[in-house]
C-alpha cells in the first residue's frame, strides 16, 4: 500500500540475447517522490486491453495493453535494466483510494522524472522507412532551412502527399493520444528536458530547442515599473482589441550587422567553436576606432560574458544559495579556451549543464551601431530597434513601421540578449534617459 509522496517504479529486465521477441520482465519497488528517484515516466494511450499480451512482475504475470507492451519493447535494453513509471503498472487499479491519491500526484510524476516518453504507437506498416525519413528532412528544413538541402521530394507531388500522410500519424486528428486527460500535464510539465523518437533517429535534447537565458535573474530594466494606464488605454483605443500593445521605454541601439554564422541544435563542439570564432572577428571589427593590444582584454572578456550570458545556472535543488552565479575568471578562462579551440575543460558549469548549446544555438549574433554584442531570433534584420521596455527583464528587438508614416508604430521581433545591459547598466549612469511610448504590432 502506497503512502504519502510515495510511487511505485518498474524496473524492466534487459531482453538479452533472446532480444525483442524475449517476454516482458521486471521488477516493481516502491520509492518517495521526495528522494528524487531516477526513474523515466511513459505518456501512452492504453487501449482497448485484449488479453493476450503479459508481464512478468516479480514472478507474477500481470496483464497489460497490447500498445503498452509495444511501448515496453521498444524501450527494453539488452544488457541492462530500466528505472520505468507506467501506470498501467504502477497503480493498482483495482484500489480506487489509490487511483484517486496517484491521480492528483500526476503533475508531480511527470515533472519530476528525468525523462519523459512520449509513445504515439507503431508506424504502421503501410507506411515505408523512406516515407518516414522525408518527414523528419521536411521538419529539419522547416526549421532550419539555411543549414538544410532543400527536399528533392518537395517538387514531386506523390512524395510530398505521402509526406503529410506520415505527419498525420503524430497530429491532433490523427493520433488518439491527444485526447488524453493527461496530455496536458505531460506537455506542460513532464517534457524533462527531452524529446526522443523511438523508431531508431537520434535523441535530442529539449534544451536545445529554446533558449535557456536565465529569467529571473536579469533586470534590464533596472526596476522600473510597467506603464499599466498607457497599456489599459491602449487596449480601450482599440476597442478591446490585444492585437496592439502600448507600451513605454528606451532605445538603446539599432542593429547594424548580423552574422552569417549560425549554430543549430545539435552542434558538434568543433562547429560551435568555429562560429564563435566569426563572431568575434565580426564585433571587433565593429568597435569604433578598432580594437588596440590596450582594450582587447576588455573586449574579450565581454565577448566571454556573452558566450556564458553573463550567468551561470547550476541547478543545484539541494543548495538554493548555488542556483546561479556571475561568471569567475576561471569560468571565462574556459570559455576563452573553447573559443579558441574547442576544447571543453571537464565540469565546466557552462557547457556540463547544457548552458552554452541552449545559450547560443538557434540564434543570431548581431552588432549594433555602436559596438555593442547581443543575439536574438532567427529572423532579426539590420534596422531593427533595440528597446528596453519599462517593466521589462529583457532587451527587445522590435521593427520600424515606417511605410505607415508613424515613427511610433512597430512590429515585434522578440526578446534578445545584449552584452552590458542586461543587468540595469543602461540606468546606472548620469545622464537621464527620457522614456517614450510606442505602439507594438
Amino acid at each position: 500500500m502506497l503512502s504519502g509522496d510515495q510511487i511505485r517504479i518498474l524496473e524492466l529486465l534487459p531482453s538479452g540475447d533472446e532480444g525483442p521477441a524475449a517476454p516482458l520482465r521486471g521488477h516493481v519497488y516502491i520509492v518517495s517522490l521526495s528522494s528524487n528517484p531516477d526513474y523515466e515516466a511513459v505518456s501512452y494511450v492504453w487501449g482497448k486491453p485484449d488479453g493476450r499480451t503479459n508481464i512478468e512482475v516479480s514472478g507474477r504475470s500481470f496483464g497489460i495493453s497490447s500498445n503498452l507492451d509495444a511501448l515496453l519493447r521498444r524501450l527494453r535494453y539488452t544488457n541492462r535494466k530500466r528505472q520505468i513509471w507506467a501506470d498501467q503498472i504502477c497503480i493498482d487499479q483495482s484500489n480506487l483510494s489509490e487511483k484517486t491519491t496517484q491521480v492528483k500526484m500526476m503533475g508531480d510524476i511527470y515533472s519530476k522524472c528525468r525523462q519523459c516518453l512520449i509513445w504515439m504507437g507503431e508506424i504502421p506498416e503501410s507506411i515505408p522507412q523512406s516515407g518516414v525519413e522525408d518527414a523528419i528532412h521536411l521538419l529539419e528544413f522547416m526549421a532550419t532551412p539555411d543549414d538544410v538541402n532543400v527536399p528533392e521530394f518537395l517538387s514531386t507531388r506523390d512524395k510530398f502527399l505521402k509526406v503529410f500522410e506520415v505527419l498525420y500519424l503524430i497530429h491532433p486528428h490523427g493520433n488518439t493520444w491527444w485526447s488524453r486527460i493527461w496530455t496536458d500535464d505531460v506537455a506542460t510539465e513532464g517534457i524533462s528536458r527531452w524529446a526522443m523518437d523511438l523508431k531508431g533517429f537520434p535523441k535530442r535534447d529539449a534544451d536545445n530547442f529554446y533558449r535557456d537565458w536565465a529569467h529571473d535573474h536579469y533586470n534590464a530594466c533596472n526596476g522600473r515599473a510597467l506603464d499599466r494606464s498607457f497599456l489599459r488605454s491602449t487596449v480601450e483605443d482599440h476597442a478591446g482589441s490585444t492585437r496592439v500593445l502600448g507600451v513605454s521605454g528606451v532605445m538603446v541601439d539599432t542593429v547594424q550587422i548580423i552574422s552569417p554564422q549560425r549554430s543549430t541544435a545539435p552542434e558538434s563542439d568543433a562547429r560551435i567553436s568555429e562560429n564563435l570564432r566569426a563572431w568575434y572577428k565580426l564585433a571587433a571589427s565593429r568597435q569604433p576606432g578598432g580594437v588596440s593590444a590596450g582594450t582587447r582584454p576588455e573586449f574579450d572578456e565581454q565577448f566571454c560574458r556573452l558566450v556564458v550570458a553573463d550567468i551561470l545556472e547550476l541547478r543545484d535543488e539541494d543548495d538554493p544559495e548555488s542556483q546561479s552565479r556571475m561568471p569567475n575568471a576561471e569560468d571565462l578562462g574556459n570559455a576563452w579556451k573553447f573559443i579558441k579551440e574547442g576544447i571543453q575543460s571537464p565540469g565546466e558549469v557552462w557547457i556540463k549543464e547544457s548552458h552554452m548549446p541552449s545559450q547560443l544555438c538557434n540564434q543570431v549574433f548581431f552588432v549594433t551601431a555602436s559596438g555593442m554584442m547581443g543575439m536574438g531570433p532567427w529572423d532579426t534584420l539590420p534596422r531593427d530597434e533595440v528597446w528596453i521596455f519599462d517593466g521589462g527583464n529583457y532587451p527587445f528587438t522590435i521593427r520600424p513601421r515606417h511605410e505607415r508614416g508613424s515613427k511610433a508604430e512597430f512590429d515585434f521581433v522578440g526578446c534578445c540578449y545584449i552584452q552590458g545591459i542586461m543587468f540595469g547598466e543602461r540606468f546606472q549612469k548620469q545622464e537621464e534617459l527620457s522614456s517614450r511610448r510606442i505602439y507594438i504590432y
